[in-house]
């Protein structure tokens, strides 16, 4: 049951790895513009690299698109507000006439007074007459206005009208004769007052929509068989806006269905190569990369966001692209895995960014210069002085690259885009955000990288202090054994700081049961003496499955418990298994009973521990040790582990267990101070 539940979770593990690639495939291509209208790849302000361009077919010069907005702004700048004039003066006229008569009423007038009431209506209407024939409007501004009057549009400046508050005044000022007809008059006539100048919205939006719709988008003409650039031209704004134009003719005229569709394979198919690539180099060179699916998709992650922002930023300015800090990519991937898979996934991303552009050979070449100066550029990020040093790198790098194409397509030093390397120091600015982006994605994906390794070497990390306390004799031996380690991985390339720090942590199971290991044992006691043979052994190999224990409840990572399965591999207790197959000899003894768990080393740093763990152990035993015992120990132990088969599953060679053996007979010689013998004097 065991074995087919893990056989489902390889097979769907496979199955999520393939569709993670898939998925990239169509998001990249989800996002490149596939639609290629010509085969020229030009840059404003660069020469014209191709011969001269005749056009085959008479075309439009299009407006660029600010020049074409602008025209549209000017339209609706000068576009004047319409109005449209009521005829309000009649209504008005009865109104001021009920207000006059319902005043008499209430004064009960007399025959005279209705005959004076006949009167004062007659002087209030003239007056009314004199304010409409010039207009009221509600003011909103001192701007001129478009006067509609039964369809006959004319221009009228707005402080050529009255509006409520002044045609209001005017009553005031005018004089209809005598104090009490004006104090008569006043009130009623203000009361009356409407504006009959409106501004009529539909009419207004509908007459400037028909203006900018007159706006025209285009400026010239092309004949057929015109030169539109010469050959060594200088790609100016002008001749820009006619290549443009060219290329959108081109594609309405040339390109078909077909042949756009055949475009968009073409950059399927690319994709699709680039990603297999990649995916091809996890499965065959970094094996225990392509099985671990969180590693992996880390990977995958980074391509697609690079790539979302390379879409978004190549919309405008193509120069907006050397602002996206691609050198933080291979940064962040060195701090978890080897160069090589940091500089492969770089190459992917700029390759596939390089389709969003149209100078795609130069924006590979300056990118992938900078990428190999940052993984190459002995960045240590325990170290803030290094990782300075190695932004100083990728600044150099950008910038000798771009210098180089800037002098190619302009022959003029003094043509240098100075906007653009601005863009770049922004760039390398900006791949500051490596340093929390690695501890970031270390929580979330579960890796280990050197900031957290420099951690927990820390001596007074709770568990280590532990072990110095309850089994000092085992945290001195693991010092020692972290001192060979380290050493012997530095000179075959391994990760050094990650065997030290498993050297570390790889005994702590010993804090369970410390006196049943000899490092920890006064002379005059043994417990093991009240034990037979069979329970002695499963003390000594329990320390790997308790040490598993209290590594996982101190939130030990992953990477680091591997050292404490492995250090022993599958090794037999050898010196309890003789001992009892010595009292035992008439029988066949099984090794299970005294072989470690495992599982056996499949890293280099495993292999690495393991040696370094038994050959300082052993070497305790030599009571007087000399460079011909000592390297015969080293010699003897790891052919012994090479011939139980410990280290067929590391991708070690021979020449660097040999290497690793030199290390060890050296450092230990150092241990104990063995010097060579000084011929004595005659």
């Amino acid at each position: 049951m065991n074995k087919r539940w893990k056989d489902i979770t390889i097979k769907t593990k496979k199955f999520l790895q393939l569709a993670l690639a898939i998925a990239t495939i169509i998001f990249v291509f989800w996002l490149i513009p596939k639609v290629n209208n010509s085969h020229y790849v030009y840059e404003s302000g660069k020469p014209w690299q191709y011969d001269e361009l005749y056009s085959p077919f008479d075309f439009a010069i299009l407006k660029a698109p600010e020049e074409y907005q602008k025209s549209i702004d000017e339209v609706k700048s000068n576009h004047l507000k319409h109005y449209v004039l009521n005829d309000e003066r009649a209504l008005t006229k009865q109104k001021f006439e009920q207000l006059v008569r319902s005043r008499m009423e209430q004064l009960n007038s007399t025959e005279a007074l209705k005959t004076k009431e006949d009167e004062l209506i007659e002087k209030g209407k003239a007056f009314l007459d004199t304010l409409y024939s010039k207009g009221i409007i509600y003011k909103q501004d001192d701007a001129d206005i478009v006067l509609v009057d039964n369809n006959v549009a004319k221009r009228i400046a707005i402080p050529n009208l009255y509006s409520i508050e002044e045609a209001r005044k005017e009553v005031d000022k005018h004089n209809f004769g005598t104090e009490a007809d004006n104090n008569f008059l006043n009130s009623l006539l203000k009361m009356s007052l409407i504006e009959n100048i409106a501004f009529d919205q539909n009419l207004n939006d509908d007459l400037l929509n028909n203006l900018l719709a007159e706006v025209s988008s285009t400026k010239g003409l092309v004949k057929k068989g015109e030169k539109i650039i010469g050959k060594g031209e200088i790609v100016d704004a002008a001749k820009k806006q006619k290549l443009i134009s060219f290329e959108k003719k081109y594609a309405e005229q040339v390109l078909n269905k077909t042949q756009s569709d055949t475009v968009a394979i073409g950059y399927f198919l690319i994709i699709s190569i680039i990603i297999s690539i990649l995916v091809f180099y996890l499965f065959v060179f970094q094996k225990q990369l392509f099985l671990r699916f969180r590693q992996y998709s880390l990977i995958f992650l980074l391509i697609n966001v690079m790539l979302f922002l390379t879409s978004f930023f190549s919309e405008g300015t193509h120069a907006y692209i050397y602002m996206l800090p691609y050198a933080i990519v291979p940064i962040v991937l060195r701090a978890f895995f080897k160069r090589e898979t940091a500089l492969y996934v770089h190459l992917t991303i700029i390759l596939l960014a390089g389709l969003f552009l149209p100078t795609a050979f130069s924006f590979v070449f300056i990118q992938l210069v900078a990428g190999i100066a940052a993984i190459y550029g002995n960045i240590d990020v325990r170290y803030w002085s290094q990782f300075f040093r190695a932004i100083a790198y990728i600044f150099a790098a950008y910038l000798l690259a771009y210098l180089a194409f800037s002098l190619i397509e302009s022959g003029d030093i003094t043509k240098i885009n100075f906007a653009e390397i601005g863009f770049l120091a922004l760039n390398v600015f900006l791949t500051f955000l490596a340093y929390p982006l690695i501890v970031f994605f270390e929580k979330m994906f579960g890796l280990l990288s050197d900031i957290s390794l420099v951690e927990f070497t820390d001596i007074n990390k709770p568990l280590l202090k532990r072990l110095s306390i309850e089994a000092p004799g085992t945290f001195q031996h693991s010092l020692q054994v972290s001192n060979l380690a380290e050493a012997a991985a530095s000179e075959i390339g391994a990760n050094s700081l990650l065997v030290k720090v498993g050297a570390l942590y790889h005994d702590i199971g010993k804090i369970k049961h410390p006196i049943y290991f000899i490092e920890n044992q006064f002379p005059e006691e043994n417990p093991h003496s009240k034990l037979s043979f069979e329970e002695s052994a499963k003390i000594i190999v329990a320390h790997v499955t308790d040490g598993i224990k209290l590594a996982k409840k101190y939130g030990v990572p992953d990477q680091i418990i591997e050292f404490i399965k492995t250090h022993h591999g599958t090794t037999r207790v050898e010196y309890f298994y003789r001992l009892h197959a010595k009292k035992h000899s008439d029988e066949i003894i099984p090794d299970d009973d005294f072989c470690y768990p495992g599982p056996a080393p499949f890293r280099k740093e495993h292999a690495i521990l393991m040696m370094a763990d038994s050959i300082e152990a052993a070497s305790k035993s030599i009571k007087n040790p000399t460079h011909e015992s000592l390297d015969a120990l080293v010699d003897k132990i790891i052919d012994y582990q090479l011939s139980r088969g410990q280290f067929e599953n590391v991708p070690i060679t021979f020449q660097e267990i040999k290497r690793c053996k030199e290390v060890f007979k050296k450092m230990l010689a150092s241990v104990y101070h063995i010097r060579i013998e000084y011929p004595k004097e005659k």
